[in-house]
């Protein structure tokens, strides 16, 4: 077996992370685009407020939150295990706006056990909840004008601007739900 040969290539680090004046145009451009969708629109502002895998986001049910912060941090969604890359169960604290956010979702989730309920009934039942690629078809509608970016670079995205408040190295990777060695 060898990874360039039989698995589509060798994979390459990537570095793409987008600038403020690139997030603004790109939210600009999905405002402006009529059948992007509010949920469309709410998982890609949690994917870089909560700096989650898509997977993790997309697969998230109402019971893994506590929206109302009755946990001494307040409100906060617990990750489980079990859906991590890591495998590591993450409590991720929620500030006002992610709540709201969230709160928004659930009026639009219409009693749905999951965050991003599935939309259409898919023949091969790949995922219970929104599917994995939703999220990439509806970017490919969005006219932004941006060089490639992938949803997944809205992790690095958001590390970079972490990087750029100050915030500390461990500090920020906890919140990318990395692990960290000695710690």
């Amino acid at each position: 077996f060898s990874p360039r040969l039989d698995a589509g290539g060798t994979e390459r680090p990537r570095s793409r992370a987008l600038s403020l004046d690139e997030l603004a145009q790109l939210f600009e451009r999905i405002r402006e685009t009529p059948n992007f969708g509010a949920d469309n629109l709410l998982a890609i502002k949690l994917l870089l407020a909560l700096c989650v895998r898509k997977g993790e986001l997309l697969g998230a049910r109402w019971e893994e939150f506590d929206l109302d912060g009755h946990t001494q941090a307040g409100a906060v969604w617990h990750l489980p295990a079990a859906r991590t890359k890591t495998g590591e169960g993450l409590d991720i604290p929620l500030v006002p706006t992610v709540t709201e956010w969230l709160n928004r979702l659930r009026g639009m989730a219409a009693g749905s056990e999951y965050i991003f309920p599935k939309r259409r009934r898919d023949p091969r039942e790949r995922v219970p909840h929104m599917g994995i690629d939703t999220l990439n078809v509806a970017l490919l509608r969005v006219k932004h004008g941006l060089p490639h970016f992938t949803l997944h670079d809205l992790r690095r995205t958001a590390r970079t601007h972490l990087a750029a408040l100050g915030v500390r190295r461990e500090v920020a990777e906890r919140c990318l739900g990395h692990k960290l060695r000695g710690v």
